[in-house]
């Protein structure tokens, strides 16, 4: 988290270093306040308006939120997705309902009529669309997290 910090901060000071000459372009992005991380309740409220009051403006602490909730996410993600390699690996292993919910999701109908080979092979496909699925939302919190 520190380091994630430090990169926002020294980002923010390249930019103002790099704006310093003219500050014709500086807006403030952000308020000092780190609040919202712990009262975030729902959207904000912010007005439409062209230039926002700086009491109307976010605080660091937003950025401080969607970090925390990537943080979640990205757990959750790896569990489910832990759960699916398992699950993949071990495919002969599974319950028969189990199966069949997965066998169901790729064809609606007529699971009982097929082969318990078939039903492997289509819960496989199942779960290797789960897993690639999986995959690329923890791509996505990582790439959150990291920039």
């Amino acid at each position: 988290m520190q380091q994630i910090c430090a990169n926002v901060m020294e980002y923010c000071q390249l930019l103002m270093v790099q704006c310093a000459p003219t500050f014709e372009h500086t807006v403030c992005l952000f308020t000092p306040s780190l609040s919202e991380s712990t009262n975030r309740d729902g959207p904000r409220q912010d007005t439409q308006a062209s230039v926002i009051p700086y009491w109307r403006l976010p605080g660091l602490g937003i950025i401080v939120y969607l970090l925390k909730q990537s943080a979640n996410d990205f757990f959750s993600y790896y569990d489910s997705h832990r759960q699916n390699v398992n699950k993949l690996q071990n495919v002969e292993q599974l319950p028969p309902e189990e199966i069949k919910e997965l066998c169901q999701s790729v064809i609606l109908a007529g699971v009982d009529k097929i082969s318990t080979t078939q039903k492997y092979i289509l819960a496989k496909r199942r779960l290797v669309k789960l897993i690639n699925n999986r995959a690329k939302l923890l791509s996505l919190c990582c790439y959150i997290i990291e920039t």
